[in-house]
């Protein structure tokens, strides 16, 4: 009798150990899961003399990410929960064209991004591009050049003015201004006195081996 109720004692015992540890262990709160970062900024908006335009209705998205936000009346937007790694943002709004923008978010950290810039697209448009040799002052490493006729609108710029066009530099032949490997404007003034035909000008456009390289275009065909 004695030696059964010292066995059964010693099971209970073992179990009421067994109940009491697991409730200790349930009591201590779970390891919180990682929330991703915040990105936010401001997009704002310009028309092409730079004067500024409504800053509402912008899109931001992730590329390939079902993340996008339109910006408010203020031009803000806020995108959360991204995990770390490298992305580019996709800004775009109707009449104004797209521009790209890397972003790389190391921690969870918020991530303000610095005001972007969308410029209403230009009634500039280029003519023609030709091809043209070099000329005294080429660099040496120069490997293209193109002279670019463009038509400009006289009465939105005032002589003498600048007048600007955007380059879109690619590998393939589907370059467009969204997408493509390199962006630059380029930009030129009116001679003083302003010529007695207003509206058409030219410019030359000069590719070097040393920027193409840089790109990442070493030995391929480009493309504008």
């Amino acid at each position: 009798m004695n030696k059964s109720y010292v066995s059964a004692g010693f099971v209970l015992g073992s179990s009421l150990c067994m109940i009491t540890s697991c409730n200790k262990s349930n009591g201590v709160d779970p390891t919180p899961a990682a929330i991703g970062a915040i990105v936010s900024g401001v997009v704002l908006a310009q028309d092409e003399v730079l004067q500024p335009m409504s800053e509402a209705g912008s899109t931001v998205m992730i590329e390939g990410t079902d993340k996008k936000a339109l910006t408010d009346a203020q031009g803000s937007f806020e995108l959360r929960d991204l995990k770390l790694g490298k992305y580019v943002l996709n800004v775009s709004r109707a009449g104004m064209g797209t521009l790209r923008y890397e972003l790389e978010i190391k921690s969870p950290a918020p991530v303000d991004i610095s005001s972007i810039m969308l410029d209403q697209e230009s009634s500039t448009q280029v003519l023609s591009m030709t091809p043209v040799g070099k000329y005294m002052h080429s660099l040496a490493d120069e490997v293209a050049a193109f002279e670019c006729q463009i038509a400009y609108n006289p009465q939105l710029y005032p002589a003498p003015k600048l007048y600007s066009m955007m380059l879109f530099l690619g590998n393939t032949s589907e370059v467009s201004n969204t997408s493509y490997v390199s962006a630059t404007q380029l930009s030129q003034s009116e001679s003083t006195p302003a010529p007695a035909i207003r509206g058409i000008a030219k410019m030359r456009i000069a590719f070097h081996a040393s920027s193409l390289n840089s790109l990442g275009l070493q030995g391929v065909t480009r493309y504008t």
